[in-house]
């Protein structure tokens, strides 16, 4: 019994790592950008779908395109906690926020901001 455990225990720990290995090497989800001088514009936080029917999003299904994406040009990924149940950021304290980030962030690296491209959570 204990050395069935223990082999159990071992296939676990293998997949975990196995696991660990295709994360840095596949991506799990579709990337979606946004070109920040088009979030400019936005006046909020706006839905995946609505970025998506404007033609607004750089969407990268795999790790390679992924990688050669944000290798040549200069990209930011944005997190933020969802403000109320039903939307992420009802007062629009987020989308401020990000948008002087980025243009921080612009001027510390010396990168024009209509070469910037954003990934923010909600619109992925």
């Amino acid at each position: 019994r204990a050395l069935i455990a223990r082999q159990k225990q071992e296939e676990a720990a293998r997949d975990r790592v196995h696991d660990a290995i295709l994360s840095v090497v596949e991506l799990r989800h579709p990337a979606a950008f946004v070109a920040f001088d088009r979030l400019r514009t936005h006046g909020a936080l706006l839905p995946h779908e609505t970025l998506r029917d404007r033609g607004e999003l750089t969407i990268l299904d795999s790790h390679p395109a992924f990688m050669a994406f944000v290798r040549d040009r200069p990209t930011v990924f944005c997190s933020h906690q969802w403000l109320a149940w039903d939307s992420p950021d009802p007062n629009n304290v987020h989308y401020p926020a990000i948008l002087a980030a980025c243009e921080r962030l612009c001027e510390l690296e010396g990168v024009p901001p209509d070469e910037l491209y954003v990934w923010v959570d909600y619109v992925s």
